[in-house]
């Protein structure tokens, strides 16, 4: 199995330094196999499976996945609008719902996990957390301050009730924030990922990693990211948090390997169209940067590098 494993940084000949981000070929460690139910509705403010167990057309209508080998599943999460059913739904009827139930016995290091419902709620809480850890952690990286601040009260407060006996004033805006991160990761991954041995390569026992949940594998990820220091960037479209495949990533990635980011897609999208209507004389730019909701400043730059004189014979 394939798996970007973040940037590596190392030091050139001349001690600067570089960042690599290579694909490694690693043994399968982790062994989960999870059942999609799909397609789910929202009935009641809960999410729901269409099929029941036992349906006859279950096992061919719902192939089973390994959550572990989702790269970054964190990453899809955070794309999540969840002002939308919609959105909400083509996250589920893809991955399943965050809780999950064991459907076999747990032998030999397998667990079967089997997604019917959730409390719409629940779904959000858990989503929300995911985004906000990611963010705090981004801010941690690139050494923001001012946007740790922002979130200093929620911080402090959640301190206080998942360790009573640490006192957050002690601690600067920095301190608090990793602390803060580690234990919500601790908090959803205690019970729920485990440990146990099969027989792997060259017939030797190795340990392997499973999951009661796709909530708890999305925080052993994010315990990689975290425990890493690997980078988190800011997409331009959908200003989501990503980790970059290569250097220059500036949009969130396609789902499947290989196919241009539909952010980047979207985004171009915007840029023609925006020249369009001013070079059209149907809008300005200010007129433009509000409509897109962007700074005047970036709508500015798509038009530096134009050849003006073209689109002007284009469109008037």
């Amino acid at each position: 199995m394939q798996k970007y494993k973040g940037q590596k940084i190392s030091e050139n000949a001349d001690l600067k330094k570089e960042k690599q981000y290579p694909m490694e070929l690693v043994e399968d460690i982790f062994n989960v196999q999870v059942r999609v139910n799909d397609p789910y509705t929202i009935n009641n403010e809960v999410i729901v499976s269409n099929l029941e167990w036992g349906d006859e057309e279950m096992e061919v209508t719902t192939p089973n996945y390994n959550p572990f080998e989702v790269e970054y599943l964190f990453e899809k999460v955070a794309r999540v609008d969840l002002t939308s059913h919609k959105s909400i739904l083509k996250f589920c009827n893809k991955y399943g719902t965050f809780n999950a139930i064991d459907t076999m016995p747990f032998y030999y290091g397998l667990r079967l996990l089997d997604c019917k419902k959730q409390p719409l709620d629940e779904f959000i809480y858990h989503a929300k957390e995911i985004k906000h850890i990611m963010h705090i952690y981004h801010a941690l990286i690139s050494i923001n301050e001012d946007s740790l601040q922002e979130h200093a009260e929620k911080i402090k407060t959640d301190l206080q009730e998942i360790a009573p006996y640490l006192n957050p004033n002690d601690k600067d805006i920095f301190q608090l924030s990793k602390m803060w991160i580690t234990l919500k990761i601790n908090k959803e991954t205690e019970g729920v990922i485990s440990e146990s041995g099969k027989i792997g390569k060259n017939n030797k026992i190795i340990k392997i990693h499973t999951s009661r949940s796709i909530i708890g594998v999305i925080y052993h990820q994010l315990l990689d990211l975290v425990s890493n220091e690997w980078e988190l960037k800011e997409c331009i479209k959908c200003k989501s948090k990503f980790v970059p495949r290569t250097e220059n990533s500036r949009f969130c990635p396609h789902d499947e390997a290989g196919k241009d980011s539909l952010c980047k897609t979207a985004y171009n999208q915007w840029i023609r169209n925006a020249r369009k209507d001013y070079f059209s004389g149907k809008k300005t730019i200010e007129q433009i940067a509000k409509q897109k909701k962007r700074p005047l400043a970036e709508v500015e730059s798509w038009f530096e590098s134009v050849d003006k004189e073209k689109w002007l014979k284009k469109y008037q």
